[in-house]
This record gives C-alpha cells, sequence and structure tokens, in this order.
C-alpha cells in the first residue's frame, strides 16, 4: 500500500488547538482524526481518490481543511474547518452532527459523524444527498488511492 503525503498544509497544530476545537464542538474526536491533524494540519492529499462502491462513481478529495490556531494569518482562519462547519450549520446545508473535513473540486464535502466517527459524502447541489462511505476515519484514510485504483 503507498503512504500517503499531504502538501500545502498550514502550520502544525498541538492538542491544545484540538482542545480548543472539541469545546467548540462540545465532542470528543475520534483519536484517528486527532493523529492524523497533529501531523497534517489541512493541506492536499497526493492519493486522492476516494473508491466507488455499488452504484456510487469514486469521488476525489481537493484538499482537507485546516484546523485553527495561533499564527496562522486570519485571512486564512474562513478556510478552516471549524468556520466551514458554522457556515454549513447556519445555511442548514448540513446536521450539527457532520463536521465537514474535505472537500471536493465540485464543492461536495466530506463529514465526519460527530456522534458515532463514521464519515459520510455530501452532495450540496441539486438533489442534495449525505451518504455513508466509511464507518471511521481510519478506513477513510486508508481508502485514499490514486486514479487507476479508483476505478478497480
Amino acid at each position: 500500500m503507498k503512504r500517503n503525503k499531504f502538501t500545502d498544509t498550514l502550520k502544525k497544530i498541538k492538542a491544545e488547538d484540538v482542545a480548543k476545537l472539541e469545546a467548540s464542538l462540545s465532542k470528543k474526536l475520534p483519536e484517528s482524526f486527532i493523529g492524523h491533524y497533529l501531523k497534517y494540519n489541512g493541506g492536499v492529499p497526493d492519493l486522492d481518490w476516494v473508491p466507488g462502491s455499488g452504484e456510487f462513481e469514486p469521488t476525489i478529495v481537493q484538499e482537507f481543511y485546516s484546523i485553527y490556531a495561533d499564527g496562522i494569518p486570519d485571512d486564512l482562519k474562513s478556510d478552516c474547518l471549524y468556520e466551514h462547519y458554522l457556515k454549513m450549520v447556519e445555511m442548514k446545508v448540513i446536521e450539527r452532527n457532520l463536521l465537514p473535513f474535505a472537500v471536493d473540486p465540485g464543492g461536495n464535502f466530506y463529514a465526519l459523524n460527530l456522534d458515532n466517527g463514521s464519515i459520510y459524502y455530501c452532495v450540496t447541489e441539486g438533489a442534495k444527498q449525505v451518504r455513508l462511505l466509511f464507518d471511521d476515519f481510519s478506513s477513510f484514510l486508508s481508502s485514499l488511492t490514486d486514479e487507476d485504483g479508483a476505478f478497480k
């Protein structure tokens, strides 16, 4: 299995930054999610395809949102994970229990279910859909592949 690398990440975060996010959400985040963000704060994955399953085509991950931390320029704050969450909840695009953490080129996003840790793909245009992709964040990360692998 290829090891995924992320480019264009923001400033490394600390456990305290994750704790602030958890306090803002009033939820604990899965350890695999926390571990990933402590290593890569957002960014673009080299292996960026999510394989299709059954009736659904493969999807692509354009970028992961970052977690805001002190020292990140204010003009980048609106691109951070929690700010996207607040905006999507306010616009009633998602339920409060879905935390968007990545986006595809069409503006659809990947979200963490804050109640059970599962991963959803949320289609935001046309016939809105929210569909379960994986039972946990680790499975989502390990599924990421190149384009050839996504269509096997």
